[in-house]
């Protein structure tokens, strides 16, 4: 990732500094404030932005190279022989999971493997990752990935006892594959090699509303300025966003996005011009939204109001019925003044359905795509890892462009639609939610959301000796400006937090009268 950087707090300085009198498209007649109405617009120009000048020169370095087609025809039938196979002599237990408390099959990781058989599951693990991972050349090819391959050879090299799979895994893999990776659909053994993580931490103390320029909080009774913001070491933030009240008002909070794990973000210095003195607000982490209710998909009202709620996307758990009734909840909605998706904790899956729910509510399908380029690898690993015919490694990386990439316009709508989103939106609901940016009048309220989109089209298989799956992406998604999205996500329009964002919501669209 040598030519990506990102910039998040400028993100949430280009929404609050947005233009108050720029609408988006009929949002006016909403009642929408028309400061909202500039910080939707900036959103949109977040979502989607113009591409890089020099983006056909740089993706250009991220094809995979010429490889030995005699080595991947044999790595193929490799892979298609052990495809997420079970295998009778790799134990499972039941343990908890560590986010949603079911318990669920997971594998017996005090079993051991020799020091041979772990450097032969590296060898392979590494010819996959070259063959078959989209990202391979992305997080720097064979410069960064065959010294790693090389160190861990040679401890395992080292005389010793078998190897524990608990520190093949925690000890040797996953450390090695995360100070390289930053994707999080690649993973082993459920272990996943994410990029380090953004959020935003507030602070429900104040309330602050827009005077001028600036913003005044009541204290005691008595409105005082906002003079400045900083963190405890006195480095100037902009630490005030957009959000929605309990009782539904548009206002501002104290608020920092940044790396979930930097201890700087977790109290600023905010001095009142007012009373000339300095207070330290601690911030916490807006989490998401757990437990996620079930069935998969469910439609209701609340208020009034039509409501969609979404979870996955999945070919296991989204049936083709429930695809179906998704899609035709579109149209349900279609002339509704204002309709609700609930998308928080939306883990994903398959995107092939989710156009179609655009296409039943706007009639008109966005005409810009997300991210822009899709690389192929050989023909004889992707007909391997996607489980087709062999066609013979006669194909290598290709670059494609999604029709109608650099232009077009935004699919009118003269109703509104506020999305509820949190940071489990993953992957396939991301792709959903910036389809959903496209047309107007979108309102997104809650977090930001997971960041998952560099790889698609997921496949894998089983390695042999550990019986740990290894899941990785096929195809490469970019940008179009380059800028990283793993980790970053969509940002809001109003930061919320995720378990009580529905309430608010519903408040808020009473107050302001937007469902009539």
């Amino acid at each position: 990732m040598r030519h990506i950087a990102v910039f998040p707090v400028c993100i949430i300085c280009a929404m609050l500094l947005a233009s108050c009198n720029r609408s988006v498209g009929s949002s006016a007649e909403l009642n929408m404030p028309a400061e909202l109405r500039g910080i939707m617009e900036a959103s949109r120009a977040v979502a989607l932005p113009p591409r890089h000048p020099g983006f056909e020169e740089i993706a250009a370095g991220f094809l995979t190279p010429a490889v030995d087609a005699e080595a991947d025809s044999r790595l193929a039938m490799s892979i298609r022989q052990r495809w997420f196979q079970p295998r009778p002599d790799f134990p499972m237990v039941y343990e908890p999971c560590p986010t949603c408390g079911r318990y669920m099959l997971v594998m017996d990781l005090s079993r051991a493997i020799s020091r041979e058989e772990a450097a032969d599951e590296v060898r392979l693990l590494f010819d996959i990752m070259r063959y078959a991972y989209a990202g391979y050349q992305y997080f720097g090819g064979d410069a960064v990935f065959l010294p790693m391959r090389d160190a861990l050879l040679e401890r395992l090299a080292l005389p010793g006892d078998p190897v524990p799979l608990w520190y093949y895994l925690n000890e040797l893999l996953a450390p090695a594959l995360h100070g390289a990776i930053a994707d999080s659909h690649f993973r082993v053994h459920n272990v996943e090699m994410g990029a380090p993580r953004y959020a935003m931490r507030m602070s429900d103390e104040f309330v602050l509303r827009r005077s001028g320029d600036g913003f005044v909080a009541e204290i005691g009774g008595a409105a005082h300025a906002v003079a400045a913001t900083a963190l405890r070491d006195g480095t100037p933030v902009d630490a005030v966003v957009p959000t929605i009240t309990r009782d539904g008002e548009f206002a501002h909070a104290f608020g920092l996005f940044a790396r979930a794990d930097d201890p700087g973000a977790r109290e600023i210095v905010v001095s009142f011009g007012g009373e000339r003195c300095s207070r330290i607000v601690r911030l916490s982490p807006l989490a998401g939204y757990a437990p996620y209710s079930r069935p998969t998909l469910e439609t209701r009202e609340e208020g009034g109001i039509p409501v969609v709620v979404t979870r996955n996307f999945s070919s296991g758990e989204h049936s083709g019925m429930t695809r179906i009734a998704f899609e035709r909840s579109g149209a349900a909605m279609r002339d509704e003044p204002l309709a609700i998706i609930d998308l928080r904790g939306n883990s994903g899956g398959s995107r092939n359905h989710v156009g179609s729910w655009i296409d039943n509510y706007a009639r008109e399908r966005p005409n810009r795509e997300l991210t822009f380029v899709d690389y192929l690898l050989s023909t004889s690993t992707l007909s391997a890892v996607r489980r087709q015919p062999m066609l013979g490694a006669d194909q290598w990386s290709r670059l494609r462009w999604p029709d109608g990439h650099s232009a077009g316009e935004f699919v009118a709508n003269e109703n509104a639609i506020i999305v509820l989103a949190d940071n489990e939106v993953f992957s396939a609901g991301e792709y959903f939610l910036g389809l959903l940016r496209q047309i107007d009048n979108v309102l997104v309220v809650g977090t930001n959301t997971r960041g998952a989109l560099v790889s698609s089209r997921t496949t894998g298989t089983t390695l042999p000796h550990s019986g740990f799956a290894l899941t990785f992406g096929t195809s490469l998604n970019l940008r179009p400006d380059l800028s990283q999205f793993e980790g970053v996500g969509f940002l809001p329009d109003l930061w919320v937090p995720p378990g009580e964002s529905l309430e608010r919501v519903l408040a808020f669209v009473e107050r302001y009268g937007l469902n009539r």
